[in-house]
């Protein structure tokens, strides 16, 4: 969920850095926010209204909707101000010490969110909502400083690769190090799960850090890529939302069998196929009916 938000925040920054025609045109950039708050919650509206399912029943759509219109937002009124780059630095590293504020005192995001109580509760609570945006207070808006900073970063990497020359295998060996260690911590937690989560908002940056650094250090790596990654990295946010739907059964604790009597391995298999299918297709259609909800021309 942070590497998904800190994607969020540096997808959103680097398409405003690029267009440039967004810094003049509202109903350009009102249609790039539209867009973007589309994408993450036409699926989800549909199976609320259809299934009777609360909002904050699918967690991350809300939490990634607070933080796109919030990075949305900050990113327009630097724009509107003709804010520099220091300025704009300065103005999210302002947005981090909110969340650094509201993660060390959650009780302040209960507060805030209160007139909105009614959007962001679970069970007629709000507990939920401030345990998921204390979990993943950063992400979005260290996305955003690496986006604005990008090129830095680049012209830092070439410097560095110039002057020590890394082997493609040495890089495939620190990737699958960083894997393996990742996997490691996984399957032996070090600390309890109650420790873990309140260590989790000031530790999952320095690693998304470190795995874009490893990932982005050397010119042969940064050129290797899975297409079968690629395709299902356009389908995440599908994958998400239908898991809960075709997926998971008995409240997300078993794999839903579609082949009963056949091996497991062949069921997880089929099952996975229809599942990617059905995300697919899911993708599609919100694709699709995107310029019909936002055109001008009535048909």
């Amino acid at each position: 969920m942070g590497s998904f938000l800190f994607l969020s925040g540096y997808g959103i920054t680097l398409s405003l850095m690029k267009n440039k025609s967004l810094k003049y045109s509202w109903n350009e950039y009102a249609l790039r926010v539209f867009w973007v708050l589309w994408r993450l919650n036409f699926f989800t509206l549909f199976c609320m209204a259809l299934l009777e399912v609360p909002y904050m029943g699918y967690f991350y759509i809300p939490l990634a909707t607070f933080w796109t219109v919030t990075t949305f937002t900050i990113l327009y009124i630097c724009r509107c101000f003709s804010l520099t780059k220091k300025q704009i630095t300065l103005v999210l590293l302002g947005g981090l010490g909110v969340s650094l504020m509201w993660t060390m005192f959650p009780f302040l995001v209960e507060i805030l969110f209160t007139p909105l109580a009614p959007i962001f509760s679970l069970d007629g609570s709000l507990h939920e909502w401030v345990f998921r945006l204390t979990l993943d207070p950063f992400g979005c808006l260290c996305g955003a400083l690496c986006a604005l900073y990008r090129k830095k970063v680049v012209k830092f990497l070439e410097a560095w690769e110039r002057k020590y020359i890394i082997s493609h295998r040495i890089c495939c060996v620190l990737a699958v190090l960083s894997i393996a260690a990742f996997i490691i911590i996984l399957s032996n937690p070090i600390v309890p799960k109650e420790v873990y989560y309140k260590w989790h908002p000031y530790t999952s940056i320095p690693v998304i850090l470190v795995i874009f650094l490893v990932r982005n250090f050397s010119a042969p790596f940064r050129e290797m890529y899975s297409p079968l990654f690629k395709f299902l990295g356009t389908l995440s946010l599908d994958l998400y939302l239908v898991q809960y739907h075709v997926l998971l059964c008995e409240h997300a604790t078993q794999i839903l069998v579609l082949l009963e009597g056949a091996n497991w391995f062949v069921n997880a298999v089929f099952t996975s196929l229809v599942y990617v299918a059905l995300s697919w297709l899911t993708q599609q259609a919100t694709v699709a009916l995107f310029p019909i909800v936002s055109s001008k021309d009535k048909q």
